[in-house]
């Protein structure tokens, strides 16, 4: 159960950014539709590393240190973020909305505009930042309760209970706010008491991997097909509907996606637990590839809608009309190369920082 690099789920995290550039820029109606999934992934994905590294220091050292995990994710995500949401202020809508200025900067753009304002696609990085505060404050509660309220709290059935509770209670608040108001679909997209569920199912995965790994395992390997199959056959109507315009995505769809991206998580993991040797061929050369892209996939997530408005403006201003392929093809490439960019020069800068400043615990 290392936390060493994983090439799988950097796989995952490859997929979800390349499906997020193709909703931002469409080749067709198919990729324009099935891309928006790629934040749902993300938040399965978000849910499982943050709680795995929380739930092993748990385990490791008896206790969390709370303050210590808030500012390694901060010295994370803070950085890459302010820095370069300098140039999407100066080529936002003028003039300026100071206030919605102030709700991108404070991670509260989902409940004060629906969508980021300056920066429209940080709507997904302020619900992870809401979870990551409500994660760290059920620790901190965790951490000041008697030995034998912690024993109840971290007991299998007590967690599985609170994890049921919020998957259930998210649908029904998706359910109501769909259906007082079906035209509001920025809101119903990104409210963060909507969209919490995706996070938590990582976590029910980190929990049991830390907790039950032989059983996960087993159980994984005794199902795969099985698994498979039903990861596929919920992920199947994602091409036809879209989130803007279809209630049954943003109330059910949501919960079936998250249910098969934990599927596909559970099925990485799986596969990474047997140390299977590297393989060649082109198939795997390819799968190498999107796990390279995985690994800056933060960066490229940041800088893509702007390569996109910068590149759409020099287009218009040189009256120029190129086709969907290309247009696609220059913005990934573009946004890709800048992100690895981003990532070494910045993402990483202060990532060593961090570990200088403030280490892990285990």
């Amino acid at each position: 159960m290392s936390t060493s690099r994983s090439q799988g789920l950097d796989l995952l995290r490859g997929i979800a950014i390349i499906l997020v550039m193709l909703r931002h820029q469409p080749l067709n109606d198919f990729s324009y539709h099935i891309g928006w999934i790629g934040v749902d992934l993300f938040f399965v994905l978000s849910g499982f590393l943050v709680a795995r590294i929380l739930f092993q220091e748990q385990r490791e050292n008896g206790k969390t240190d709370v303050a210590r995990f808030l500012i390694r994710r901060g010295l994370k995500i803070y950085p890459v973020y302010y820095i370069f949401y300098l140039p999407y202020i100066w080529i936002a809508t003028h003039p300026m909305d100071f206030n919605l200025v102030l709700a991108d900067l404070f991670f509260l753009q989902n409940y004060f505009n629906g969508w980021g304002y300056s920066y429209p696609a940080s709507w997904s990085l302020a619900v992870e930042e809401h979870f990551y505060l409500a994660l760290a404050l059920f620790f901190m509660f965790y951490n000041t309760r008697s030995s034998l309220l912690r024993k109840r709290l971290s007991s299998t059935p007590y967690f599985i209970g609170t994890c049921i509770i919020v998957f259930v209670g998210c649908l029904l608040l998706r359910i109501t706010s769909n259906s007082i108001n079906p035209d509001d679909f920025a809101r119903n997209q990104t409210l963060t008491h909507l969209r919490i569920d995706s996070l938590m199912a990582g976590v029910l995965i980190a929990y049991l991997q830390q907790f039950h790994f032989e059983k996960l395992i087993g159980f994984t390997t005794n199902n795969k097909l099985l698994l498979g199959i039903t990861s596929i056959l919920l992920l199947s109507w994602t091409p036809y509907l879209d989130v803007q315009t279809s209630v049954f995505v943003r109330t059910w769809g949501f919960t079936m996606l998250y249910t098969a991206f934990s599927i596909i998580l559970i099925l990485i993991l799986s596969n990474d637990s047997t140390h299977k040797p590297h393989k060649t061929g082109w198939g795997n050369m390819f799968k190498g590839l999107i796990a390279k892209v995985g690994i800056a996939s933060y960066s490229i997530y940041v800088i893509h809608t702007l390569v996109n408005r910068i590149f759409h403006r020099g287009i218009m201003e040189l009256g120029m009309d190129l086709p969907a392929w290309l247009d696609f093809t220059v913005t990934t490439a573009i946004s890709v190369c800048l992100g690895f960019l981003i990532k070494k020069y910045v993402e990483d800068f202060f990532l060593r920082l961090r570990d200088r400043r403030f280490p892990s615990r285990f």
